[in-house]
């Protein structure tokens, strides 16, 4: 079930979490992190309202992409390589720019969320 932005649930998501997340403003959050903040135990319930939250109309979340790599660790992960990922198929590397084709490449890539 997807909660709507317009609804009174949507709504009340949206005014709890900005007063949860008030003051973190440039963080950068897991999932586990803003479980806790946002006083949710129920993981797909969470990605209901991280999904509101990331929102373009909202923006109180902002997805940020990281890729684990074995020689430099996370590194983080343009928007731009992101779409052309989700788009083309395309990944390249963050730091080498060389094009990656891993069949576990999505088992890399990590997600938290930057407090706008």
């Amino acid at each position: 079930m997807t909660i709507s932005i317009a609804s009174e649930e949507g709504r009340q998501i949206i005014d709890d979490s900005q007063a949860s997340l008030k003051g973190q403003k440039g963080s950068i959050l897991s999932f586990v992190a803003l479980s806790r903040l946002l006083h949710e135990e129920n993981s797909a319930r969470l990605a209901e309202m991280v999904e509101i939250l990331t929102s373009k109309d909202i923006r109180i979340l902002k997805q940020v992409f990281y890729y684990e790599d074995e020689a430099y660790g996370a590194v983080q992960v343009s928007d731009d390589n992101i779409k052309s990922y989700l788009t083309l198929g395309q990944f390249y590397h963050p730091i080498t720019k060389l094009s990656i084709e891993l069949d576990n490449l999505e088992e890399r890539i990590l997600i938290e969320f930057e407090v706008l």
